[in-house]
């Protein structure tokens, strides 16, 4: 018996098609959080001092009162590592629930989409 190469069955094609669908959203999700990491490190980044100064408050001796709060460096760039690290430190921190969430619901719904298609899907034709 001979077998014809360039056909597909349709159960391998339905399969493809849905795998396919499946790693194409999996790649918008990448760079959707791509693009919010990045957004939130800018924004973190433009409120810098804002944000290094509820980090360091409790810190501060409350009792002695400081008109400016400022640091001692020793290099021209240090300041500006340190806004960066607290910047980076925030958008992971915020990043990693956003992160959770979009994957959860992508497995969830991945996997109900199994069930229904394997499961019930094939069992209503078998019952038909």
């Amino acid at each position: 018996m001979l077998y014809q190469l360039n056909y597909i069955p349709y159960n391998i094609y339905i399969y493809t098609v849905m795998l396919l669908y499946f790693f194409l959203e999996l790649k918008n999700r990448i760079i959707l959080i791509t693009l919010t990491w990045s957004t939130i490190f800018i924004i973190c980044y433009n409120y810098k001092e804002i944000l290094l100064y509820i980090i360091i408050k409790p810190s501060i001796n409350t009792t002695f009162t400081l008109n400016k709060i400022y640091f001692i460096t020793t290099n021209v760039t240090e300041i500006f590592n340190t806004y960066i690290y607290l910047a980076n430190f925030i958008s992971n921190k915020i990043i990693f629930f956003f992160f959770f969430f979009l994957f959860f619901f992508f497995f969830f719904f991945f996997f109900f989409y199994l069930y229904f298609y394997f499961f019930l899907f094939k069992l209503l034709f078998f019952i038909i």
